[in-house]
């Protein structure tokens, strides 16, 4: 309970700090924004849609498969206890597999997502700032005023965002490297169950879990916003960089500590096991695809042996 209410707490303070510190998208001259929360709602919207549709596809498929199979089997071997029927005993386990998803695994992933995605875009939101930042004339005292209150905001809020996001990946490394630990194994175990399969409601079932598992929440959920998040912020140097601040040489020495900052890469590694990004998920990918391939050779050999 005290891990909870901790966690909770700390939930709580990460988006009162996005209500309070991250910056609202520049609107036009209609007021209109320019797109940006407009396409961080679609990405939520559609992952968060995918994330229930197959999870949920998955959990059907693992409760049908039992029902109309023949005699009574359960979606997990499990001891029954006498005096429980196996309707009961199906039931509890679709039960216990539903709030654990829903109310678990589901929350979680997608508050890490949202998270890091709204992160992201706050890099985004200062690599524009920094690219115009000398943009304007600074030929009088209100604009140099300006203009010096607005590279102060900058570098604040470049600051800030180091901080968020060593603070994300901090506070979220061991729950993330169990879940990643966990997810592994089992998918590796799902393959395995996927290449030895001997009909298409068990290949259905293993392939609606590794989609659900694999692909919508360790790619869409875990490696895609952290590779973005990790785009966004090694972009910090170069816009700096390539803004027009040798038009205002007198006023480029803070932009030079940012740049040297920016060359420190901003990452989620959870535990310091394994970095979260397009490059490494593939590669996982790859190693469970190769585990359970192993597995499969490995019980030939002792069948042929047998």
């Amino acid at each position: 309970m005290t891990a909870l209410f901790v966690l909770k707490s700390r939930m709580k303070d990460f988006f009162q700090q996005m209500q309070t510190t991250f910056w609202e998208p520049k609107r036009d001259e209609k007021g209109q924004d320019k797109g940006e929360i407009a396409a961080l709602n679609r990405v939520i919207e559609t992952t968060a849609f995918w994330y229930l549709f197959v999870t949920s596809c998955s959990l059907t498929t693992f409760l049908c498969i039992p029902i109309f199979s023949e005699g009574e089997k359960l979606i997990y071997e499990a001891y029954r206890p006498p005096g429980v029927t196996y309707f009961i005993a199906l039931g509890i386990q679709a039960f216990t597999g539903f709030t654990h998803i829903v109310y678990g695994v589901f929350p979680f992933d997608m508050v890490f997502m949202i998270l890091v995605t709204c992160t992201a875009l706050q890099f985004q939101l200062l690599n524009e700032e920094l690219r115009g930042l000398f943009d304007s004339q600074l030929n009088t005292k209100e604009a140099v005023a300006e203009f010096k209150k607005e590279l102060k905001k900058c570098i604040r809020h470049y600051d800030f965002l180091l901080q968020y996001a060593k603070t994300i990946n901090d506070e979220f490394s061991v729950p993330l490297a169990f879940s990643l630990v966990t997810m592994f194994g089992c998918h590796t175990v799902e393959m395995y169950r996927l290449a030895k399969a001997q009909n298409f409601g068990t290949a259905l079932r293993s392939i609606l879990f590794v989609v659900a598992g694999v692909l919508i929440v360790f790619m869409q959920c875990f490696s895609i916003p952290a590779q973005r998040l990790t785009d966004e912020a090694s972009r910090v140097g170069v816009n700096t960089y390539f803004s027009r601040w040798y038009s205002h040489p007198e006023y480029v020495k803070p932009l030079i500590i940012v740049m040297s900052r920016s060359h420190k890469l901003v990452k989620i590694v959870p535990c310091g096991i394994l970095e979260l990004n397009l490059e490494k998920g593939l590669a996982a990918i790859r190693a469970m695809v190769s585990y359970s391939m192993f597995l499969k050779t490995v019980d030939s050999m002792e069948n042929k042996e047998l």
